[in-house]
C-alpha cells in the first residue's frame, strides 16, 4: 500500500539542495495525489544592522511586520513556476523566523502530513551528518507528520 500524502510541506532558500527537495516533494505529492504544496522560505530581518543590539526593545507585535526584500520573495516565485508543471496547487509561505522553526509552524498550521527538506549530506565514508536545518526539523517535527530529508549532495 502507497502512503497518501494529501499536504506537503517543503522548505527552499534558492539554493541546489533546496531545488532537489522541491523537485522530490512535487514528484512523491503527484505521485500520492497529493492535495497542496506549501513552499516556505524563511528569513530574518531585523532592519539596519546598528540597531541590532537593541533587539529586546523591539514591539512585541515587530515580528508582524518584518522588512522582506522583492528577492527573497523571487526565490518563491520562481519556486512555484518550477512546480506549476506537477499540477499540484502552491501555496507559497514567507515567514520571518529560523528556516527550522518556519517549516514547522507552516506543517503545524497547515495540518501536513509530509515535511521534505534538503541537505547538503555532510559526511564522512559511509556516516551522514545532517545540517541544522534537516536536523531540528527531523528532531522536532516527529509529533507532526512523517519527514523526507532529500540528499543533495556535497
Amino acid at each position: 500500500m502507497t502512503a497518501r500524502y494529501r499536504i506537503i510541506v517543503v522548505g527552499t532558500d534558492g539554493s541546489a539542495p533546496a531545488g532537489h527537495a522541491l523537485r522530490h516533494a512535487a514528484e512523491l505529492g503527484a505521485a500520492t495525489g497529493a492535495e497542496q504544496l506549501h513552499v516556505v522560505m524563511a528569513i530574518r530581518r531585523v532592519g539596519r544592522p546598528e540597531v541590532l543590539h537593541e533587539l529586546d526593545n523591539l514591539p512585541a507585535d515587530w515580528h508582524a511586520q518584518p522588512d522582506f526584500h522583492a528577492g527573497d520573495k523571487q526565490v518563491l516565485v520562481d519556486a512555484a513556476e518550477f512546480l506549476a508543471p506537477y499540477g499540484i496547487p502552491v501555496e507559497t509561505h514567507l515567514v520571518a523566523d529560523s528556516p527550522a522553526d518556519a517549516i514547522i509552524e507552516v506543517a503545524e498550521e497547515v495540518g501536513a502530513d509530509l515535511i521534505v527538506v534538503g541537505n547538503r549530506g555532510h559526511g564522512a565514508g559511509r556516516r551522514l551528518f545532517l545540517g541544522s536545518v534537516s536536523t531540528k526539523v527531523v528532531q522536532h517535527a516527529h509529533d507532526i507528520c512523517s519527514v523526507l530529508v532529500v540528499r543533495c549532495g556535497d
